[in-house]
């Protein structure tokens, strides 16, 4: 894990903390966030904004992320791909 240098504003355990956080949600399954993505959802929608509704408003932007990363992991790997030769066969001589 690569570690941001702390600067005066922030000390050096946020980084950390952050990306032990981005860790945990990496591990999900598929079912399971998608899942809490919809809790989170409700949650966001149905309460006042109060410190519970703050709460869930970031925990269903930080699940967000992993359909952001994946739509954007798709991406790099299909220009990654080198295009396939399409097979084709002579019809018609």
């Amino acid at each position: 894990m690569k570690e941001t240098p702390p600067t005066d504003d922030m000390p050096s355990m946020i980084p950390e903390a952050i990306e032990m956080i981005a860790d945990r949600v990496l591990a999900l399954d598929d079912s399971d966030w998608h899942h809490l993505l919809e809790h989170y959802k409700n949650r966001m929608a149905g309460d006042e904004p109060d410190r519970s509704w703050e709460r869930a408003v970031i925990a269903y932007f930080l699940l967000n992320g992993l359909r952001m990363k994946n739509v954007l992991k798709k991406g790099k790997e299909r220009h990654r791909r080198p295009p396939e030769t399409p097979s084709l066969r002579l019809v018609k001589a």
